[in-house]
């Protein structure tokens, strides 16, 4: 009767540890298959423009679901907004500008800039100021936002025509949707503006005399940004992100704007009627920003007091998704 009663319990026993390692086994195997089935997610903050069109269109042709890549796309309508959001994390990174880039870096902000994108600004003169070429803006008004990339762009093209900033009488509007409509209502001469307000003002009896593509030196000034521990925690992500970039640019250089009107009604703000007027940047592949530009924005920050002169470089361009 013992020996019986030993055997039933080594009998139980072994039956028990069988039962606990298939479940612990099944559980690790479960654990596993849902660590190979998670998918990076990146929230990326943009305002309106033709910045991070190739985002957008790699995004809704499913691109980045043939990567793996979540990517949710979140709109803001102001610069300051974007920034804050950046600061509390609410979004991974943001579609910016070498100056504002700059400043923040300096500032003691933790971001970086992982490669340059290819937005367009345009010199917009009104109906009855005259103006018909650079050369005619001497002694004209030009609004501007001071100290912002359209500050930046508007030297750019004036020193490039070779006209110093005292050539012009500067007027300082913030909102570039009232610098529009003052352009429209025929109450300054000229401001620099991105679409969609390039392509409103043009249809609007407005005149674009230069881009910044399109000037002696062109002006490559906007990039991609992310938080630095963003960027050691989801690398694997960003690489997928730049990938669908460029799928987004051979889409752009083979389909004409009326074929993704939706798009750039819904992200780029351009009314339904004009998408067949709007003028598509020339996008190239990803890339690292070109040491020229960079030191360009530098040195006018440096200039205006804005960083100081020992601002480092290497501080804000993180290098690692391209080859050197």
């Amino acid at each position: 009767m013992n020996a019986r009663i030993l055997f039933s319990k080594v009998l139980i026993s072994v039956l028990m540890l069988a039962v606990v390692c298939t479940w612990f086994g099944c559980n690790s195997k479960k654990t596993s298959n849902q660590q190979e089935t998670t998918i990076p997610t990146l929230r990326l903050g943009a305002m309106s423009s033709m910045d991070y069109l190739p985002f957008v269109i790699a995004r809704q042709q499913g691109v980045y679901d043939s990567l793996g890549l979540q990517l949710e796309i979140i709109p803001f309508f102001s610069a300051n907004d974007r920034d804050a959001a950046l600061m509390a994390g609410e979004i991974d990174g943001t579609v910016t500008d070498y100056t504002g880039a700059m400043m923040q870096n300096a500032g003691g902000m933790p971001v970086k800039m992982v490669m340059k994108l290819d937005g367009l600004f345009y010199m917009i003169t009104s109906a009855q100021s005259g103006v018909k070429s650079m050369a005619d803006l001497k002694g004209k008004q030009i609004a501007t936002s001071n100290n912002t990339v359209i500050h930046y762009a508007t030297e750019r093209m004036l020193a490039d025509a070779g006209l110093m900033p005292e050539d012009v009488t500067w007027v300082d509007i913030n909102k570039i949707p009232l610098r529009l409509e003052m352009l429209r209502e025929n109450k300054i001469d000229a401001s620099v503006l991105p679409d969609p307000f390039a392509t409103i003002g043009s249809n609007a009896g407005c005149t674009r005399v230069i881009s910044s593509a399109n000037g002696n030196e062109p002006i490559e000034c906007t990039g991609l940004i992310f938080d630095a521990q963003i960027l050691e925690q989801k690398e694997a992500a960003i690489r997928l992100l730049i990938e669908g970039y460029n799928e987004g640019i051979k889409y752009l250089q083979s389909h004409r704007p009326e074929e993704y009107t939706d798009i750039l009604t819904e992200y780029v703000r351009v009314p339904a009627k004009l998408v067949p007027s709007v003028i598509t940047p020339q996008y190239k592949m990803a890339t690292l920003p070109h040491p020229q530009d960079l030191e360009s924005v530098k040195a006018w920050l440096v200039q205006r007091k804005l960083i100081p002169e020992t601002f480092a470089m290497d501080s804000l361009i993180d290098r690692r998704f391209f080859a050197q």
